[in-house]
């Protein structure tokens, strides 16, 4: 994963379509044991996100 520098503007994360399982293209990996609850753990997601959002915008408190 790498955070790019902040630039202002609008800043958007492409996310696929629940039903795109297969390339090419932006699509999701699915577990063969995959529950049908979620396509990614909330909690690593956003584990995954923070440190981008705090490098754009700061940490939580500094706004």
């Amino acid at each position: 994963m790498a955070v790019l520098p902040a630039r202002p503007g609008t800043h958007y994360v492409g996310v696929p379509p629940a039903h795109r399982r297969t390339g090419p293209g932006l699509h999701w990996y699915v577990p063969h044991n995959w529950s049908g609850r979620y396509l990614i753990e909330p909690a690593y997601l956003a584990a995954a996100l923070t440190p981008a959002v705090h490098a754009a915008h700061g940490p939580h408190g500094s706004r």
